[in-house]
């Protein structure tokens, strides 16, 4: 029942939605349970309280609805819950248990809070060797958008203080390893997210030139833009040459949006060319049974060599391919290519 003035609206009444379930194809679930009451309070507010469950876990919805004189429609609602499986895709898995507080008014978003991933795997498909990257000068626009339209952030304020579990864990690239650490999401109204923590990569292995390599210490860190984290990674390998022990490593670092630096070493020193030869072939380069080729192609592989080719107006002509493949020095190849149509 609704009363009153457009000023001073008054509700009295309630309505519930019991025993629905939605799909949501996007994240892979089927969100069961769901059970939404809605009912008049005391100070002509409307009370929600709800539940869904996902998988195993469960979210709880609570709050009020109402009217304000100056502003109009507003919601102040809390979001819990317990493992609740977000996402269930054939690379991608998540589940959450989140707390946090979110406020809807005069067509503006704030929210605080804090959400746990107990437990995620998540996979980095390859793409192929035939696969193609998008030029350029191609621009995608959704469906609806007008053409050169922007996002817009101007609406969304709030904190979202991100913590992982223990069974957190990332495949793909040559790299397997378990994340661990948390990152405070930061939305500022006519800015893009922000992010300020670190994750860290917690009993992990890289491979490199064919060879599994052990990451001693890892980490991604963000000092601002999501999508530009800081990365810093060092793995190792032994070996055992001559009755000696000798341990060998690559360091890596730098941002994201640029080129990431490799650096090679050992222990004892060595030269470069010594430590790709034996990540390659198994013994040193100065033994005089190293592969030339094989050599280049590791180089290749970390980027440690730049390949660039002089056209007449003295531009240089970058690579779009270069990969290393082979197992030791008689069965190594080297494959570099640039698109050219």
């Amino acid at each position: 029942q609704l009363g009153g003035t457009r000023a001073a609206p008054t509700l009295d009444g309630g309505a519930r939605l019991q025993d629905a379930a939605a799909r949501i194809p996007l994240f892979g679930i089927t969100v069961e349970a769901v059970d939404v009451t809605v009912s008049a309070g005391d100070d002509d507010d409307l009370v929600v309280a709800g539940s869904a469950r996902s998988g195993e876990g469960v979210v709880e919805l609570s709050g009020r609805i109402g009217v304000a004189e100056e502003t109009g429609l507003f919601a102040d609602l809390a979001l819990k819950g317990d493992r609740f499986q977000l996402v269930r895709l054939p690379d991608q898995s998540a589940w959450i248990s989140p707390d946090v507080t979110a406020r809807f008014d005069d067509g503006r978003v704030e929210f605080d809070g804090r959400v746990l991933v107990p437990e995620a795997a998540f996979q980095l498909r390859e793409l192929g060797d035939s696969a193609i990257d998008t030029s350029d000068d191609v621009v995608v626009h959704r469906e609806g958008a007008g053409p050169g339209e922007a996002r817009s952030y101007s609406r969304i304020a709030g904190r979202l203080d991100i913590a992982l579990g223990d069974n957190v864990t990332f495949e793909g690239a040559g790299l397997s390893t378990r994340l661990t650490g948390g990152l405070l999401l930061t939305f500022r109204p006519g800015a893009p997210p922000a992010g300020e923590g670190a994750f860290q990569l917690v009993d992990g292995t890289f491979d490199a030139l064919s060879r599994e390599m052990l990451i001693e210490r890892g980490s991604l860190n963000f000092y601002g833009p999501l999508d530009d984290p800081v990365v810093d990674a060092r793995a190792t390998r032994r070996f055992r040459y001559e009755a000696r022990d000798i341990k060998l490593g690559i360091i890596l670092s730098g941002r994201v949006s640029q080129q990431l630096d490799f650096k090679l070493f050992s222990e004892p020193a060595m030269s470069e060319a010594d430590i790709l030869s034996f990540m390659v072939v198994g013994r040193p380069a100065s033994s005089g049974d190293g592969d030339d080729s094989a050599m280049t192609g590791a180089a290749l592989a970390l980027g440690l060599q730049s390949l660039t080719a002089r056209r007449g107006t003295g531009d240089t002509l970058s690579l779009d391919e270069i990969s290393f493949e082979g197992g030791g020095a008689d069965d190594t190849s080297v494959v570099a290519g640039k698109r050219i149509g």
